[in-house]
Parts: structure tokens; sequence; C-alpha cells
């Protein structure tokens, strides 16, 4: 006597069968391959995030050590420029007074002549 058909369908490896593995339609690999795909990508994710934040803190403290740099340059461009600055005396002369101080001084040699230009019968 060969098995009925609903008994058939019980032994594993039947036609009819439904095991633990080949209910859904999707072989049991597949399902193992797309959990592993899925976890490599979020450990590349993870990879790449940590070297981002490497290069900030970097850059973070890059920035802080010229943050503490520029007092002393600020200091430094400070002493150049008060011994660069000249002290000018203040003349004794009334507010309204808008005249150079002392007489004027002997004529400078006069310049050279320019070129000549059209003549003025031309012009007319």
């Amino acid at each position: 006597m060969s098995p009925g058909p609903a008994r058939a369908a019980a032994l594993p490896g039947a036609p009819g069968a439904r095991g633990a593995g080949g209910g859904g339609g999707r072989p049991a690999w597949a399902l193992g391959a797309l959990c592993l795909l899925l976890a490599a990508a979020a450990a590349a994710a993870c990879l790449r995030l940590g070297v981002q934040a490497a290069a900030l803190q970097r850059r973070v403290a890059a920035l802080e050590q010229e943050l503490q740099l520029l007092p002393r340059l600020e200091q430094l461009v400070r002493e150049k420029l008060d011994g660069l600055a000249k002290l000018r005396k203040i003349r004794e002369a009334p507010a309204e007074c808008v005249c150079p101080p002392g007489p004027p001084g002997r004529r400078g040699k006069p310049g050279r002549r320019g070129d000549a230009g059209p003549p003025v019968s031309d012009l007319g």
C-alpha cells in the first residue's frame, strides 16, 4: 500500500511538501546572501563614517592650534606697527588757522614745455 495524498505532502522532499526553508518561494541561500550583503554595506558605511570623523577631528585640532597662535601673531603685528608709527608734534596755532606752518619756500624749477598744439588759423 502506498501512502495517501495527505501523508505524501508531509514527507520531506515530496513534491508538495512545505518545509522550513521552502515556504516563501526563495531559497535559503538567497536570504543568507542578502543578509551578508546588508551586513557588508553596514560595515562599509561605519568605516566611511569613522574615516570622516577622524578627518573632522584633525581639522578641528588644526583650527584650535591656529586660535592659540592668533593672540601672539596680533601682538607681533602691534609691536611692528608701534615701531613704525611717527609721532607728530602739535603746533601752537588757533583752531581756525588752516595755513601751512612757516613761510613758503623758494619756487621750484619750471617744468618741461609741452608739445606744440595745432596752429591758431586751423582752429576756426
